[in-house]
């Protein structure tokens, strides 16, 4: 543990504004991957750094992926009322 003075500070956390996520979300539509040039480009144009702009883009592939994997959504509330559908509710609690 670290005397007070010498501790890290902690990242304050990136609020992007509805501008900023509209043109991100029309970037990533484009291309799923943005780098060099296109990325500095962005992030000026943002008022953002590169980082937060890689950042946000890692972040936005990890969610689609999840999504189209199906771990994003529980199954709708019908399914669950059915044996099946609380057959594979409580399956999935214990994967």
């Amino acid at each position: 543990l670290l005397p007070f003075g010498l501790r890290k500070q902690k990242r304050i956390r990136t609020a992007f504004s509805p501008a900023q996520l509209m043109h991100l979300e029309q970037a990533f539509e484009s291309n799923k991957y943005v780098v060099g040039q296109e990325r500095k480009t962005l992030a000026k144009k943002l008022h953002l750094t590169e980082t937060q702009i890689k950042v946000w883009f890692q972040n936005r592939r990890t969610k689609t992926r999840r999504s189209s994997d199906g771990h994003a959504s529980e199954p709708d509330s019908h399914a669950v009322d059915t044996p099946v559908g609380c057959l594979f509710l409580s399956m999935k609690r214990i994967i």
